[in-house]
């Protein structure tokens, strides 16, 4: 069966072209994805690409978009202009990433809306690195309240199939984890499992960022960053806000193994 979908990776950077970005670039290219990349005002003058577009600040208020000229400087949530623009050029699947983050193999595979996976069934707050861990080591997300992190629990599981508009690879070597933990950890080289897809139930709630996310057309709404918070929280907000709305239209969020 032919895929007609049309998929556009999105993010923002204030770096130079890195390997990162010139590997994503051959990555989007060799798979006909789109590539849609945001400057802001640290973004070195002589970015380039060789593949996708980019947005320089002059380019992005010259947009035919109201946001756009509303965005807040030195923003991390000036990554919207890539959604609106994804969203402007038809794209059905929107993949974001960040410039730190290196793609392996897997990455660029087909993305799949219908899938197979292990819904937790606990209520409250869920450390989802407890879930994909290899160790008994002490993990957690960006995101998850600090009062959360070492109460143990004892996961329930049900098997589930059905359609996931979210779904959050993870990273491995250093995940998105908060100021503490790295307060905490001089060295951080966390590998976290393989093959193994998660769902979040309506009674448990967790954290999920903008790192490694799959966003399918039916939840385009759900992409805005709020600009009025920090860095550091606009997507953990967004996440929550996300998955509460997805609860109740009974939609479902998947976490999946590492692709970055």
């Amino acid at each position: 069966m032919k895929n007609n979908n049309k998929v556009s990776l999105v993010l923002t950077t204030i770096n130079k072209v890195s390997k990162n970005i010139i590997n994503i670039e051959n990555g989007c290219k060799k798979n006909n994805w789109e590539l849609q990349i945001v400057g802001d005002k640290k973004t070195p003058k002589g970015f380039k690409l060789s593949y996708g577009k980019f947005y320089s600040l002059s380019d992005q208020s010259k947009l035919d978009l109201n946001y756009s000229k509303k965005s807040l400087i030195n923003s991390y949530a000036r990554k919207n202009i890539a959604y609106l623009m994804s969203i402007k050029n038809g794209a059905n699947i929107i993949v974001e990433t960040d410039d730190d983050n290196y793609p392996i193999k897997n990455f660029f595979q087909e993305r799949i809306l219908i899938n197979k996976f292990r819904q937790v069934q606990n209520k409250g707050w869920v450390n989802i690195y407890d879930i994909f861990k290899r160790d008994k080591s002490l993990i957690w997300p960006r995101g998850l309240p600090l009062t959360e992190i070492v109460k143990k629990k004892n996961f329930k599981f049900k098997t589930k199939i059905n359609k996931c508009y979210i779904q959050q690879g993870l990273c491995n070597l250093n995940p998105d984890v908060d100021a503490i933990y790295r307060l905490i950890n001089n060295k951080i080289n966390i590998k976290f499992k393989d093959n193994l897809k998660i769902g979040i139930s309506k009674n448990s709630i967790t954290a999920f960022n903008s790192q490694n996310t799959t966003w399918f057309k039916e939840a385009f709404s759900l992409l805005y960053l709020p600009s009025t918070c920090t860095m550091r929280a606009t997507d953990i907000w967004r996440g929550i806000i996300a998955q509460i709305i997805l609860y109740n239209d009974k939609k479902d969020i998947m976490f999946h193994s590492p692709t970055v």
